[in-house]
C-alpha cells in the first residue's frame, strides 16, 4: 500500500527507524526527516526478499547504519537526502532507480546500487566511493565530488552519461569491462 509521514521520525539506539516487511510499498516522507542518533541501526530498511518499494521526498540523517537499505529487487528512491549516516547514504538492490537524490558526508558509499539507474543525483564528501553501480545499468547527469574513495565506480555493462566526478581522492570514474563513458 501507500503510506506517508505526518511528522519527523526520531530514532532510538539499537533500533531501525522504519522497517518495511511487505512487497509493493510506497512511502512518501512528505518533506519530513527520519533522524538517527549514535547507536541506532538503519534509517529505513527492507528484508532481503522485498520487491517494488518506493521511498520519496524527505531526509534520512545521522543513522548508525545506512540511511536507506533496500535489499531485493525493483526499488525506487527519489527526492531523498541521505546525510551523515554511519554506513552508506542509500543502498539498493537489483533493477533499482535512484533519482534526484543527495548523499552527503556518509561514512561509506554515498549511493550504492547493484543494478539499475542512477539519475540527476549528487554524492559528495563521503568516506567511501560517491556512486557505485556494480551490475548492468546507467548513471546519468550525476555529480560526485570530494569523496575519499572514487567519484563513480562501475563494474560491467554500465553507461555513464554527462556526469562530473572531480576532487575525489580515488579515480574520478573507474570502469570495468563493457562500460561506456560519454560527456
Amino acid at each position: 500500500g501507500s503510506y506517508y509521514l505526518t511528522a519527523d521520525v526520531n530514532g532510538q539506539a539499537g533500533q531501525i527507524g522504519i522497517r518495511i516487511e511487505s512487497d509493493s510499498v510506497k512511502l512518501d516522507l512528505m518533506g519530513f526527516t527520519v533522524y538517527g542518533l549514535p547507536g541506532s541501526l538503519h534509517g529505513i530498511e527492507t528484508e532481503e526478499s522485498m520487491q517494488y518499494i518506493e521511498i520519496a521526498n524527505g531526509r534520512v540523517i545521522n543513522w548508525g547504519g545506512s540511511g536507506i537499505t533496500l535489499i531485493g529487487r525493483v526499488h525506487r528512491v527519489r527526492n531523498v537526502e541521505a546525510i551523515r549516516n554511519g554506513v552508506s547514504g542509500i543502498t539498493v538492490g537489483e533493477l533499482a532507480e535512484i533519482e534526484h537524490c543527495t548523499a552527503l558526508e556518509n561514512d561509506a558509499f554515498g549511493i550504492r546500487c547493484i543494478s539499475g539507474r542512477v539519475r540527476d543525483s549528487t554524492a559528495n564528501l563521503n568516506i567511501g566511493d560517491g556512486i557505485s553501480l556494480t551490475g548492468n545499468g546507467a548513471i546519468e547527469r550525476c555529480n560526485s565530488g570530494g569523496n575519499e574513495g572514487r567519484g563513480i565506480l562501475v563494474n560491467t555493462q554500465v553507461l555513464v552519461i554527462d556526469c562530473l566526478a572531480a576532487g575525489n581522492l580515488g579515480d574520478g570514474i573507474s570502469t570495468g569491462g563493457g562500460c561506456v563513458v560519454r560527456g
